[in-house]
């Protein structure tokens, strides 16, 4: 009988562990989007630095239907980091706003697929934006750059 009670308790254990597991996995998956998102706004906003003369060209549309590296101008920039944001984060995309409080500064945001979300209240409950048309929740980031 003892015995019998020492594996019900070490299961009910080994269960907690799984659980755990499982969470860890969820939250490393987070962490790994925002990271990928924050190096990608990085790039984005590094090459706003250093073209600080076309800043407000940023805002604009990108070009081309895919990323050429070979062609030069903001414009290009915008397209392959749209792509690049679109193969890095499930259903990525990005777009730049000149600050509505600070018409020297500009938000950069990205927004991508919350994969573990599955409805919209669970995505209300998380703070984040539901899509209809994508039927999924979506993370959003937004970084405030002053070049």
């Amino acid at each position: 009988m003892e015995v019998l009670i020492a594996m019900l308790i070490l299961a009910v254990g080994l269960l907690g562990l799984a659980a755990m597991q499982a969470r860890a996995l969820k939250f490393g998956h987070d962490a790994y989007g925002r990271s990928q998102a924050t190096m990608i706004a990085y790039d984005i906003m590094d090459k706003m630095r250093a073209n600080v003369a076309n800043v407000a060209s940023y805002t604009g549309a990108a070009s081309g239907a895919a990323c050429d590296p070979t062609v030069t101008g903001v414009a290009m920039e915008l397209r392959c980091w749209l792509d690049g944001l679109a193969a890095v984060l499930p259903a990525g995309t990005g777009n730049i706003v000149q600050n509505a409080f600070d018409a020297t500064m500009y938000d950069v945001t990205i927004q991508w697929s919350d994969r573990e979300t599955q409805t919209a209240a669970d995505c209300a409950a998380r703070n984040r934006t539901w899509d209809g048309a994508l039927t999924t929740c979506m993370v959003n980031q937004v970084w405030i750059i002053w070049p």
